[in-house]
């Protein structure tokens, strides 16, 4: 992954996941929003896999950041 986890990437990949929720029209618009925002070829799927390859000081707030944006 080339961006990295950073509190202004996670709020933009949230922000990104929340405004495809209230663009979409019908339930198809929504599960593919699911998949693009929530799925695992997600920004914050890429976030969290990349949490593995951090220095283990850095892994706990990674995963913090990655997780509060998770569940938005």
């Amino acid at each position: 992954m080339s961006e990295a986890i950073t509190e202004p990437a996670v709020e933009a990949a949230v922000e990104a996941a929340l405004a495809a929720i209230a663009g979409a029209h019908d339930a198809a618009a929504l599960r593919a929003a699911r998949a693009e925002h929530a799925g695992e070829t997600s920004a914050l799927a890429r976030f969290n896999a990349a949490i593995r390859d951090l220095p283990g000081d850095q892994k706990a707030a990674a995963g913090k950041l990655v997780g509060g944006g998770a569940r938005v």
